[in-house]
């Protein structure tokens, strides 16, 4: 047992030194502006702290745009250390992007931390590569303490919180300077507070009620509405409060699929009637089916690469540096060995099911979302541009913990012995620290080297 317990609280001293060297080594590495939002993010955060410097003094690119290879690789890496590094920017009243500037500062709060990075990068040296990489930096070291808090506090369930965590997709979102890094910690935080309450059978207390009622206030502060759905797993934890308090063996019994599809189906209908307030329920059903057989495409590309098939699970990158399909295929057994590696608990099965379908109700709502907002016409999800774009894998990898429900719904088990145990752990470790370096090859291969041939 004493041996057990040192495998386990070595996962999360694992996690914090492999995700700081992470932090530092892709800080530095990825390519300034490399992301399609990242210029309205630079600005967005210079606007939270009261430093608005001119952007499109040496990068006239916009908001949506990615500066292209050509550009950055005409000058060289020394063309290009001197423009984005070296090149003092001037201070302005107005931020370039307008969505930006017209942004109040509590519009921006989920900016707050890189925001300190900017600041400090600013006083060290005015030019937009140090603040932007501090900004990141800041972001990631944040994000890096903040995980390994969460993974060290859980008693169930880290070692999949450890791959999730540190996978490329957030690796990317781990090192920008976006939101997407907050929206990420706050969702890590309820899951693995709900995942480790509810399989350590915990009863209801005033303690664990207040820190639910925390997590969630914060969840609603500081995330933005792509997460309102994840916020649902508060229920399945309260649920599992009320069984182990007051011995419901109700929701012990054995139940047929017909049951498990229902759980779903209500948990569907619960989501849709939270996101989709605006509009009459009928008009909603009527769009996410249409978004469902006019988009299906987007729900195969989980193995998939390309310009529009790149919803990117667990391995979505950026447009520059995609990782082949067999890393995908070596993440979902990955995927499938940690979910399995849990012993069982005896998790009620109502409780199993409703988690689990949250993960696939956040899939289909982003769908929705991004084809409804894409369209010019709100009931038109059907035109071929509004497919989900880009590493927008970003949106479904946070909740990909809860498949660690799937252990007590189906009599598999890949962990029998304590050697099993280590095996797996190593294993984990290994393959994520191959995985962060096939990474940053492929960044260098796909845009330092170019940089390289184009002239020192």
């Amino acid at each position: 047992m004493g041996k057990k317990i040192n495998i386990e609280n070595k996962i999360s001293q694992h996690f914090l030194v492999l995700s700081l060297i992470i932090s530092v080594v892709f800080s530095l590495a990825f390519p300034i502006f490399s992301g399609k939002d990242e210029q309205y993010h630079f600005d967005a955060t210079s606007k939270l702290v009261g430093i608005k410097v001119d952007r499109k003094q040496i990068d006239p690119s916009s908001f949506g745009t990615i500066v292209t290879f050509n550009t950055r690789n005409n000058l060289g890496i020394k063309g290009y250390v001197d423009k984005y590094y070296l090149t003092k920017l001037d201070k302005v009243e107005k931020v370039n992007d307008e969505r930006a500037e017209n942004a109040t500062l509590f519009d921006l709060r989920q900016y707050i931390v890189p925001a300190v990075g900017l600041f400090v990068g600013h006083h060290i040296y005015p030019s937009l590569g140090v603040m932007e990489t501090f900004a990141r930096l800041f972001n990631a070291i944040f994000y890096s303490i903040v995980m390994y808090v969460v993974i060290k506090k859980m008693r169930h369930g880290k070692l999949i919180m450890f791959a999730t965590a540190l996978s490329p997709t957030m690796i990317i979102q781990s090192v920008g300077a976006s939101y997407d890094n907050i929206n990420f910690l706050v969702t890590a935080v309820l899951l693995g507070f709900g995942i480790d309450l509810i399989f350590s059978k915990e009863k209801i207390s005033t303690k664990r009620v207040i820190q639910l009622i925390v997590i969630l206030m914060t969840a609603l502060f500081f995330g933005k509405r792509n997460i309102y759905v994840t916020l649902l797993f508060a229920i399945p934890i309260l649920m599992s409060m009320l069984i182990e308090t007051y011995k419901l063996k109700i929701f012990y019994l054995k139940f047929t699929k017909r049951k498990e599809l229902l759980i779903i189906l209500l948990t569907a209908m619960l989501s849709i009637v939270i996101l989709f307030r605006d509009k009459p329920f009928i008009i909603h059903l009527r769009q996410i089916f249409s978004t469902l057989t006019g988009n299906f495409i987007s729900i195969g590309t989980f193995i998939r690469r390309g310009d529009y098939l790149a919803t990117g699970m667990l391995v979505g990158t950026q447009e520059w540096d995609y990782l082949p399909v067999w890393m995908y295929g070596l993440w979902m057994i990955l995927l499938f060995m940690l979910i399995f590696s849990e012993s069982k608990k005896g998790i009620s099965n109502y409780i199993s099911v409703f988690s689990i379908s949250l993960f696939f109700m956040n899939l289909l709502a982003m769908l929705w979302l991004y084809a409804n907002s894409a369209a010019d016409n709100p009931e038109n999800v059907l035109n071929p541009n509004h497919y989900i774009i880009g590493p927008q894998g970003r949106y479904f990898t946070p909740l990909m913990p809860v498949m660690i429900f799937f252990n007590e719904l189906i009599p598999i088990s890949v962990i029998n012995t304590e050697g099993d145990q280590k095996f797996i752990a190593r294993l984990t470790y290994g393959f994520v620290g191959f995985s962060a370096l096939f990474l940053l090859f492929k960044t260098i291969q796909s845009f330092w080297w170019l940089g390289i041939q184009g002239g020192i």
